[in-house]
Formats: structure tokens, sequence, C-alpha cells
């Protein structure tokens, strides 16, 4: 039996579901607040996303499914680079699994996905947010390298955002359309658009992913899922 145990927020959830198979148990239980995520400081997401997309359970870890996870919590702690463990006839999955995608995991993930209709519209995506208190995200002279080899009329762009504020106070959007719909309208609209410049989000990234796209401009620090794109820009 297979168990994968979910954390983070959508898009790590995403990676986490593409190592999985038909058949395998999709548990939530660390999504929700919970007395070990309290203890270490774990901060909680909406799960209403991929409830709708996926079979998520919410079962406490049994005895021996804790202490696996107390197995590879350790290792990580401690440097290693293990995110799943067998013992016994059980496999308990428990990580962000950023490095491990396939081709396979893709299309199945993609599998859940209704269908959209893809158009010419082109999506620009800033990770507002969490990113804003850390300072993590990306810089106006990615957005105006980006926009310059869009080379496309603003009235064409879709700006997808959390925080608008006046980060792009110092490159050029005025004309651009500014949606802030829910998270899965935004997905959808990064879906649906036939050029994307991709923010360093990994909700961002899968709404590309997961659809067909002629140009992903994405930053460098995603330069190892480039191969996964027809065409592609790093910046």
């Amino acid at each position: 039996m297979r168990v994968l145990f979910l954390k983070g927020g959508f898009g790590n959830n995403l990676f986490q579901v593409a190592q999985t198979e038909p058949g395998d148990i999709i548990n939530g239980y660390f999504l929700k607040k919970n007395w070990l995520g309290s203890m270490l400081g774990w901060s909680y997401h909406s799960t209403r996303q991929i409830e709708q997309l996926f079979p998520v359970v919410y079962q406490r870890p049994t005895f021996f499914q804790f202490i696996l996870l107390s197995i590879i919590f350790i290792i990580r702690r401690a440097g290693g680079g293990i995110e799943q463990i067998s013992f016994l006839g059980q496999q308990v999955l428990f990580g962000y699994f950023q490095d491990n995608l396939s081709k396979k995991g893709i299309h199945y993930v993609k599998s859940f996905f209704p269908p959209v209709e893809s158009g010419s519209g082109i999506a620009m995506h800033y990770r507002g947010g969490d990113f804003l208190l850390i300072e993590r995200g990306l810089t106006a002279e990615y957005y105006g390298e980006a926009l310059r080899i869009i080379d496309a009329e603003l009235s064409e762009i879709f700006v997808l955002t959390s925080s608008a504020d006046d980060y792009f106070s110092n490159v050029n959007i005025q004309g651009c359309n500014l949606f802030q719909g829910t998270p899965m309208e935004d997905f959808d609209v990064i879906r649906a658009s036939s050029r994307v410049i991709c923010s360093n989000s990994t909700f961002c990234l899968w709404a590309c992913l997961v659809s067909e796209k002629s140009l992903v401009i994405l930053p460098k620090e995603y330069e190892i899922y480039a191969e996964f794109f027809s065409s592609t820009e790093i910046i």
C-alpha cells in the first residue's frame, strides 16, 4: 500500500500527486491544523482546490505510518534527501518532490483537470502574499525583460496577482488587464493562455504544465522544468 501525505500549498501538492498512481491513497491530514504541525510551526493553506480535483482523505496516520514519517522527517532535518520510505509492504511518501518531476507524473495530474478552452491570450503572473513578506518576489527587471520578449500590445496581457500594490510601478503595464479572481479562476486563465510570463510560483508553473503553450517565460530557478515545454525563454 502506498500512502502520500500532502503538505504545503496547491502547487506543492501537485508535485506530490505527480508521484502517485491510481490506487494510491492521498492523505490530507497534515493540510489541516493538527498537533504536530502546530508544534513545528507549520503554516496552513486552503484545501478547497485540491479537494475539488483529487480523492483526498483525511485520516490520522497509523502508529506504523507515524514511525515511517518520523524517520523521513529526522533524516531530512539531518540534511538527507529522503522523501519516501518502504517497510513491510507499506510505502509512505512525504516530501515536496520538486526534483522528481516526470512526463508521466504531469500527464497523470493533468487527467484530473476538466478541459479548458485555449485561446491566444497572454498571462503574466506575479506571486505576492507571503513572497512579499520574505522578499522572494521576482524583480521588476525580470518582468520588463519578459514583456520585451513577448512583444505584444499591453491590452492583450492579463496580469494575475494576489498583491497588486504598486509593485509594477517600475514596469510599464499601463493598459494591461488586471485580473483578480479566485485561485482556480486565476489558474484557468493561465491554462487558457497561449503565452505565459511565469512567476517563481509552483501554482503558475503547474497551470502551464497541465496545458499547451506556444511560449513559457521562466525565471532562472525554474530552468530545470524547461524540458517539459515546447518553447521557453529563461531569464
